[in-house]
């Protein structure tokens, strides 16, 4: 039987994703072992609550005829850190505000499939499906699968980490 007490932390996560990715770093924590030995790990309150805010999240970027890049945004906290693969960390909602809106150009909207999901504490991961819809070109697929990993603090996104699953960026 595995132990289901293993603590999630940023730490953790960081060491295991620096060496192997962020899946790897999932794989770290211990819950893919559970999820392999198909042990149920069942969420608490907050663990919903906190899967719920990363859905909005997601379904925020999709909606119709174009996102409101402050019901986006709003998700976030004031000192959010977002980062893309091996790409330099954008801290800030304000500078992340500005790196992201430039997907949103031009009446675009992202529709942000998610394909599974957990949650562990203050840390909710999901692999998701990205398609970009615009006027001129329609429906666009993202380049492959993406792994996202939040850290929530207050209800709110705190840190945010991605990484393109089929390729390294």
């Amino acid at each position: 039987m595995h132990d289901t007490s293993t603590p999630v932390s940023r730490r953790t996560l960081f060491t295991a994703g620096f060496s192997t990715g962020v899946l790897g770093a999932i794989a770290a924590t211990g819950l893919a072992d559970r999820a392999e030995a198909g042990e149920v790990v069942e969420m608490g309150s907050a663990e919903k609550a906190n899967v719920q805010l990363i859905e909005d999240f997601c379904k925020s970027w999709g909606e119709e005829p174009n996102p409101d890049p402050a019901k986006i945004f709003s998700h976030m906290t004031e000192d959010c850190l977002w980062k893309l693969g091996t790409r330099p960390a954008v801290v800030g909602r304000a500078a992340i505000v500005e790196q992201m809106t430039k997907f949103l150009s031009g009446g675009a909207r992202f529709n942000l499939k998610v394909m599974d999901v957990f949650a562990r504490g203050s840390m909710v991961a999901h692999i998701r499906y990205d398609t970009r819809v615009t006027p001129d070109k329609g429906e666009v697929p993202g380049p492959g699968p993406i792994a996202g990993v939040f850290f929530i603090q207050n209800g709110k996104i705190h840190e945010w980490f991605e990484l393109l699953m089929d390729k390294a960026n």
